[in-house]
């Protein structure tokens, strides 16, 4: 294996995960999407990049209701497009869902799949209805995604939730990496404001609503997509253009519902996020964003999230010191006792944040002993927390201790074979039986066997790292 073991971690994800933000707009804008993985230019140790994932979550909602008409964009829209080095393995921080992080990715595109997935439908057994959507959306079987949302749209004369399928169809595009024709099918739908797009054309089906219908995560992943399509430097003018959107709504309508504001401040923070993320991706002007996320506390006070978005840029500027205050600060305002693996208000999702602000913390200052317990501190309260086992194994790395990182990793692979399809956890774990052995490649064969079984169309094998030199 060539070069040294890298961490990188991002530290702009929202923890505020999809469990908590019931209020969807768009119930197939949430997918719960495993496939995490760091694929930023490489730090050196002890230093830390921002993972590279783009629309994580996207399109699971699906899976929950089919009933809601409320769009939270903090529920991340769906899909890894990474690339892979061969430096080594990566330290995760998926405690936080994805802040919209996309990077360019190195190859032109991914064949949709390697291997024929037996858990995936047949052509000829696929229905029009939502819930054969939502199995599809489940297993990530996106190729059949795009047949079964053409039948539901062909099914309806309700263009509210026509606009749904079809962004149906664009999450299954960005998924499998075809941006182009992701652009092209949202650029077919026309502008948000066209009447045919908006509620009071249709006063027979949404009397007396006004407004686009248009799901607030479309125009996000437009946005977005510019990193993609070669013109990133309309990204920041298309996410300042949504910032705007705001600032009318808490000025015009001040007494809201507060459920309906609360999910238009989650959609702000969303969009801050992808903000900051593009400044120091793009300028590594770690200043302004800090300053950006500074401002953005004025506004929503002691958001532990954005608390802890910030703590992670000042570790990496390398002021380890600013970090750990604002983690305190968190701990001190929320009650948390991270001693003691308590909260006043038993808010686990709090407890596990703030294990990974300072298990972070403790890898930043090479405490890698530390970190191993503060991640097992979490495996404690979610054993099936797979960020938390890939940092854990990577710091155990650091300790010298390759055998036990090895092991620990191929419980997850034996013990639970949904949350196995990883993408950062098979990396990590061949990346390791790299340093391991000269003769990898038979380990890694066997879990590739295994993971095509199952994984989801978009999956990228990639990760396996299977080497073409016959003595490996």
């Amino acid at each position: 294996m060539s070069g040294t073991p890298q961490t990188t971690y991002s530290p702009l994800h929202d923890t505020n995960n999809s469990n908590n933000n019931n209020n969807s707009n768009n119930n197939y804008s949430n997918t719960n999407n495993n496939n995490n993985h760091s694929g930023s230019t490489s730090p050196a140790i002890g230093q830390y990049n921002f993972q590279q994932t783009s629309f994580n979550n996207s399109a699971n909602n699906l899976a929950r209701s089919t009933s809601s008409t409320n769009l939270s964009t903090t529920q991340q829209l769906g899909v890894s497009s990474t690339s892979f080095k061969s430096s080594g393995p990566t330290l995760d921080s998926s405690s936080f869902n994805s802040a919209s992080n996309l990077q360019q990715p190195n190859y032109s595109q991914q064949p949709p799949s390697y291997f024929s997935n037996p858990v995936h439908s047949s052509a000829a057994s696929l229905t029009g209805d939502d819930n054969t959507l939502k199995r599809l959306i489940k297993i990530g079987n996106w190729n059949n995604v795009f047949k079964v949302a053409d039948l539901c749209i062909a099914s309806t004369n309700n263009p509210q939730s026509i606009l749904q399928y079809k962004l149906c169809r664009i999450i299954a595009h960005v998924k499998m990496r075809s941006y182009n024709i992701a652009d092209g099918e949202i650029k077919g739908i026309g502008d948000i404001r066209d009447l045919i797009n908006c509620y009071e054309s249709y006063p027979h089906l949404f009397p007396g609503k006004r407004g686009t219908m248009v799901p607030f995560s479309m125009r996000i992943i437009k946005a977005e997509l510019a990193c993609h399509l070669n013109t990133e430097k309309f990204q920041l003018d298309s996410l300042y253009g949504l910032l705007s959107i705001f600032d009318e709504i808490f000025e015009t309508n001040p007494s809201s519902l507060f459920e309906q504001l609360l999910i238009w401040k989650q959609r702000e923070r969303r969009i801050v996020f992808s903000i900051v993320t593009f400044i120091i991706q793009k300028n590594r002007d770690f200043l302004l964003a800090a300053k950006i996320l500074e401002d953005l506390i004025q506004r929503y006070q002691a958001d532990p999230y954005i608390l802890s978005a910030l703590g992670r840029i000042h570790l990496q500027m390398g002021n380890i010191k600013d970090a750990e205050k604002i983690f305190n600060l968190i701990n001190q305002i929320y009650n948390i006792d991270i001693a003691t693996n308590d909260t006043t208000n038993g808010n686990h999702n709090l407890l596990i944040l703030s294990y990974m602000n300072f298990g972070f913390l403790a890898v930043s200052s090479d405490q890698y002993p530390l970190a191993i317990e503060y991640f097992e501190k979490i495996s404690k309260i979610d054993p099936l927390n797979i960020p938390a086992i890939n940092n854990k194994c990577i710091s155990m790395l650091y300790t010298c201790d390759l055998g036990g990182s090895i092991t620990e990793l191929e419980k997850v692979l034996q013990n639970d074979r949904e949350k196995s399809i990883d993408e950062t956890l098979i990396f990590n774990i061949c990346s390791l039986y790299e340093l391991a052995s000269d003769k990898s490649n038979e380990k890694k064969k066997s879990i590739m066997g295994d993971i095509a079984k199952k994984a989801p169309d978009n999956f990228d094998f990639k990760v396996f790292k299977i080497s073409s030199n016959p003595t490996l």
